[in-house]
């Protein structure tokens, strides 16, 4: 009883990485419809009070996404090891209400410090649990994408983790402080890289004959000189991809910005058409649970809390299990 039968996997981990992606999708977009919308002071606090009552709503949902997730997948379903994974997510799902603002004192300086530790911790066993479960058997970009994207996860929270605490902090020449580049740009950098560098493989791994026939997987590209020029006019506007994409994956933007801008919209154009390129006819089981698995990572972005932990989990788990041998049909 093979987990990947088509119809088990829509009705329970494709259905649940659905609900993760719709709901992390809402908190994704909220920085940017704020950044939108000019508030009046008093709103901010009332808006900050409802965002965080929705992220310890929608940490719950991701917790109970993992655990369906994690029974589901084949390589952890027998695992008792699999508890542990539990445990960490619980773990850290406690030492962050904890650190909610909620009129409490603010969580103690050691406290956190565990809190990223564990966080730092549970992405990597995760990601270590799940890069068991069998690789896809044929090489090229496949195997390296997988495995990449795996260990990418973990380094990128780390790195993200670290900023966010403070390493490499230092004042600038204005006395302000500002956060190491390395630290505060690799992880755009390495996701962005990581989406170009798949499609890049892909293009080269098909045939003239398939890319004449799939030439609508180019269209995605059509948004780059548009956005580019719609950047140039307004920078409202790339001010408005800043602000949503810092949710996402904390891509922060860097000097040039418009070199930045273009990177970023060139990534997304890459990411889409990949899934264009790879086409989910006659294989949806696997399209539908990588196009989840990595759509919910992005939306759950890089961030020290529940709902980057949880989600991030989540994605690798679907992610893992879309590109292992068990998502390919007999």
């Amino acid at each position: 009883m093979g987990f990947f039968d088509p119809t088990t996997l829509r009705s329970k981990l494709a259905r649940v990485a659905t609900v993760a992606v719709l709901l992390l999708g809402i908190r994704f977009s909220s920085s940017a419809a704020l950044a939108a919308v000019n508030l009046p002071p008093e709103a901010v606090p009332v808006i900050a009070n409802v965002l965080q009552v929705y992220d310890v709503v929608l940490s719950a949902v991701l917790l109970l996404a993992f655990l369906l997730a994690a029974k589901s997948a084949d390589p952890l379903a027998k695992d008792r090891r699999t508890v542990v994974l539990l445990g960490f997510q619980g773990s850290i799902f406690l030492l962050w209400l904890y650190s909610l603002d909620w009129g409490s004192p603010p969580l103690a300086k050691d406290l956190y410090a565990a809190l990223a530790a564990v966080a730092v911790v549970a992405a990597s066993v995760v990601s270590m649990r799940v890069s068991r479960g069998r690789p896809p058997s044929k090489g090229g970009w496949e195997r390296w994408a997988h495995l990449t994207f795996l260990l990418a996860v973990p380094a990128v929270f780390l790195m993200r983790v670290a900023a966010a605490y403070g390493v490499g902090t230092a004042a600038g020449p204005s006395g302000t402080v500002e956060g190491d580049w390395f630290l505060v740009n690799a992880p755009t950098i390495v996701l962005e890289l990581l989406a170009i560098g798949v499609w890049a493989n892909l293009i080269l791994d098909t045939g003239p004959s398939q890319l004449r026939a799939r030439w609508h997987a180019l269209l995605p590209f059509a948004a780059v000189p548009i956005f580019l020029m719609g950047f140039t006019l307004s920078p409202f506007s790339g001010y408005i991809l800043s602000a949503l994409i810092t949710w996402g994956s904390n891509l922060a933007l860097f000097t040039p910005s418009l070199l930045s801008v273009a990177l970023a919209v060139a990534a997304i154009s890459c990411y889409l058409s990949v899934f264009l390129l790879l086409g989910r006819k006659g294989n949806e089981p696997r399209w539908d649970l990588l196009l989840l698995g990595t759509a919910t990572t992005v939306l759950a972005g890089f961030y020290l809390s529940m709902v980057s932990v949880a989600g991030l989990s989540v994605g690798m788990i679907v992610t893992a299990m879309a590109s292992s041998d068990r998502g390919r049909r007999p």
